[in-house]
């Protein structure tokens, strides 16, 4: 991405993730109306289920541009987790959101 492109893409980025536990549609859709229009919060429906990589075989080359996972969570970030069904992060710009059409 070109230094202008980078920087217009960082100003339209919302600056906040809200990760919604995949179990959780019902607060997912309540989330997204309260935020709806926001420009720093995007809420997110978190659809993992177990790691991407499904292969037998070893994979020789690890192709990803570093560990993308979110660090370990504190003991009162899982609680949140676990018991109110969201997690929220501060985006940087190294985080990609991928979310599926529907």
């Amino acid at each position: 991405m070109s230094g202008e492109a980078e920087e217009r893409h960082e100003a339209a980025a919302p600056r906040w993730l809200l990760i919604v536990r995949g179990d959780r549609e019902a607060l997912y859709g309540q989330l997204r109306l309260a935020f709806a229009g926001s420009p720093v919060v995007q809420v997110i429906l978190d659809r993992r289920h177990a790691e991407r990589r499904r292969r037998a075989l070893p994979v020789t080359v690890d192709q990803r541009r570093g560990d993308r996972r979110w660090p370990a969570l504190s003991p009162a970030e899982r609680d949140l987790w676990e018991h109110a069904g969201f997690r929220l992060v501060l985006r940087s710009h190294e985080i990609e959101v991928f979310e599926t059409g529907g």
